[in-house]
């Protein structure tokens, strides 16, 4: 395996995992919000991030 293909195969799989966790990343925090806004529902006294 030369340079160039091995240099392509870690940079995909950096990407790889780049994409995984931002998209877990927005996943949580989508649902952190929700939950922020439900429990400020209850209670308006805390503030909304």
């Amino acid at each position: 395996m030369d340079k160039a293909s091995l240099l392509s195969e870690l940079l995909s799989q950096v990407w790889f995992r780049f994409a995984l966790v931002a998209l877990f990343g927005f996943l949580t925090g989508l649902e952190f919000r929700e939950y922020i806004l439900l429990r400020s529902k209850e209670r308006p006294e805390i503030p909304v991030i």
